[in-house]
């Protein structure tokens, strides 16, 4: 649970503001519109009803490492099945935590349930630990009094999640890596080695063209070395620099997501996260807009979240269907739209959201690894180009030589 602080306006056209802490921006809307409160504006507030010493006991408290999660819902869910009370299984799960940070946590959330707080309020006040999704699942387990069913959901969503960072670290830093490769390779070979060699080519006659222009370059590497590095680190520096503002990660997320080969892959990639959150956060008793909310942020895609966002508003102002509202998302492969639809008009979502879940459950991995095979081609033909025409200036330039001296 987060707290947002809106701009709105009541029923006399006054204008409002103030803070109130939910789930997601849709709650938010709908405890204001309890109120007879319009909102015009709100965004997350980071902890800002919470003390300055808690606020910075928390902040300290790392985010739990995934595995440790999985633990902890499968214990949990074992402990309340079999009639043990809520307080005490998660204190027993406490001591027995290997992560003393987690342990903390652990230790923090038995003291507020002790204090009158509802599990789901306890844990939402570790955001680093515990995201939205699964607060939101423990809260609409809590509201059915089945928290044990939702966690044995959220070892199943953790586990999956724990795959699929798994491909996409491959297909992020795969391809970083051979980059890299290449990129020190060229620069060993034209800026030390060839200088070297091509310094100890000497006569009065001309080399032949390729040679010429593998030495030119060679000896450009060599004498501008120190500021082409400078212009690699600044280069990195500066990506990371405007990935960090929220408007140069919109941009670079709908860059790489509509780039040929690679984006196509990437789309796959969220579309599957994206039908699996939404499908476990519905079968669970989340309501669709917050559902398109939470499903749309957990792809940690800022582009694909835009345009969820435009979706669910589309949904909330004009109440058309879930599978028009999602017509605007263009970034959701057709499959995906079609499905939606079908399930939607049949009233069979939550069957047909599984079978395209299941689809793309083969489907990734494979375009994935398809991918990673093309680009491992792409850098090798680049590589061996390279090599070949290294080799051709040198032979070249011997034979030129060889001729020379025979004259």
């Amino acid at each position: 649970m987060a707290n947002f602080r809106y701009v709105a306006i009541n029923r006399e056209g006054a204008r409002v503001e103030g803070v109130m802490t939910a789930v997601g921006e849709s709650e938010l809307d709908r405890k204001l519109d309890e109120k007879g409160l319009v909102v015009l504006d709100s965004r997350p507030t980071d902890d800002s009803t919470a003390t300055g010493a808690v606020r910075v006991k928390r902040r300290l408290l790392a985010a739990a490492d995934r595995r440790e999660l999985i633990n902890f819902c499968v214990q949990l869910s074992a402990s309340l099945s079999a009639g043990i009370p809520l307080i005490e299984a998660v204190e027993e799960i406490g001591k027995e935590a290997p992560g003393r940070r987690f342990k903390a946590v652990l230790e923090e959330i038995v003291r507020s349930v002790r204090g009158g707080e509802p599990f789901s309020a306890a844990i939402s006040q570790h955001p680093r630990t515990f995201s939205p999704i699964f607060v939101s699942l423990v809260r609409a387990g809590e509201e059915v009094g089945r928290i044990d069913q939702s966690l044995r959901h959220l070892v199943t969503y953790l586990e999956w999640r724990e795959e699929i960072a798994g491909q996409i670290r491959r297909l992020t830093f795969y391809p970083v890596v051979l980059l890299v490769a290449l990129v020190a390779l060229m620069l060993v070979l034209f800026g030390w080695a060839l200088p070297r060699i091509f310094a100890n080519v000497r006569g009065d006659f001309e080399l032949p063209l390729v040679t010429r222009m593998v030495q030119d370059t060679s000896f450009f590497v060599a004498r501008n070395i120190q500021w082409i590095l400078a212009g690699i680190l600044a280069s990195i520096a500066g990506y990371f620099g405007v990935r960090a503002t929220q408007r140069g990660r919109l941009w670079l997320d709908a860059f790489w997501i509509e780039l040929p080969f690679y984006g196509e892959v990437l789309q796959k990639l969220v579309a599957a996260r994206f039908v699996r959150i939404f499908r476990i956060l519905i079968t669970n008793g989340i309501n669709i807009l917050l559902g398109l909310e939470l499903a749309g942020r957990s792809t940690d895609n800022a582009f694909f979240e835009r345009q969820v966002k435009r979706a669910r508003q589309k949904i909330m102002d004009e109440g058309v269907p879930l599978a028009d509202g999602l017509s605007v998302v263009t970034v959701l492969p057709p499959l995906v739209h079609r499905m939606m639809r079908t399930g939607e008009k049949s009233g069979r979502l939550d069957e047909t959201l599984a079978s395209v879940h299941d689809y793309y459950e083969k489907e990734v991995p494979q375009t994935v690894e398809w991918f990673l095979r093309i680009l491992e081609l792409v850098v090798l033909f680049l590589l061996a180009g390279v090599v070949f025409i290294v080799i051709l200036s040198i032979f070249m330039a011997i034979l030129a030589i060889a001729q020379q001296a025979t004259k």
